[in-house]
């Protein structure tokens, strides 16, 4: 099975004339996996050999090898490709009660998302995708579930009182529910435990703090709550 797939992967790859970093982005897999995957290291899951038909544009039970027939190439019609936005996957979670650090010049790992998830942030260059790990905003974002930030939202003027936000601090990054006064910025956890506490924000320790950007969207797990 493995030369077959590889022989697959590899022609298919030449047709499309699409390049493993290509492929990266379309699919969200690693560029080391996929340099795997074409140089017949070992074969890819079912998930990830779904996600690599998919950007590939055709038949993932054709690339996986359970079917011969030549005609199961291509994807039908049900396999439709949608328009779709490139954004940066933290490779780490953000606590809501930790996500990257754009400033690291570190590159990070894209993945795509449709731009009908999206709406009116597809195509968007400042936007990144983080996984929230914590409790602190649990009414509004579950642990577990994925954000979407608008980096280009990073000063206070261009924001409104209650909207959620990233935040970086001395321990690293929390998502909270911004509050803005003309002296302070309190940052409010909403969470289903008492433990959780405001962060205020004033002249003192406001070097301390930075705003990262608004959180736009949510994909939630409703299993996980």
């Amino acid at each position: 099975m493995t030369d077959t797939f590889l022989k697959r992967f590899k022609r298919t790859i030449d047709e499309k004339g699409i390049t493993q970093s290509e492929l990266s982005k379309k699919t969200g897999i690693r560029a080391s996996s996929i340099s795997d995957y074409y140089n017949g290291k070992y074969v890819p899951k079912q998930d990830k050999i779904t996600l690599l038909a998919n950007a590939l544009n055709v038949s993932p039970s054709w690339l996986a090898c359970t079917v011969n027939d030549e005609n199961h190439k291509n994807t039908d019609k049900t396999n439709k490709v949608f328009p779709s936005t490139s954004a940066p996957v933290l490779p780490i979670t953000a606590a809501a009660g930790s996500p990257w650090d754009y400033e690291s010049g570190t590159e990070f790992d894209e993945i795509e998302i449709p731009d009908v998830l999206l709406g009116k942030y597809a195509g968007k260059k400042t936007i990144g995708v983080a996984k929230v790990n914590g409790e602190s905003m649990n009414r509004d974002i579950p642990n577990g579930s994925w954000i979407i930030v608008d980096r280009a939202k990073n000063e206070l003027n261009m924001l409104k009182n209650r909207d959620i936000v990233l935040v970086r601090d001395s321990a690293g990054y929390t998502v909270k529910r911004i509050i803005i006064s003309h002296n302070e910025v309190i940052l409010k956890p909403n969470s289903t435990f008492d433990e959780f506490r405001d962060i205020v924000i004033n002249e003192v320790n406001k070097h301390d703090y930075r705003l990262v950007g608004k959180v736009v969207k949510a994909l939630i797990d409703f299993d996980e709550q």
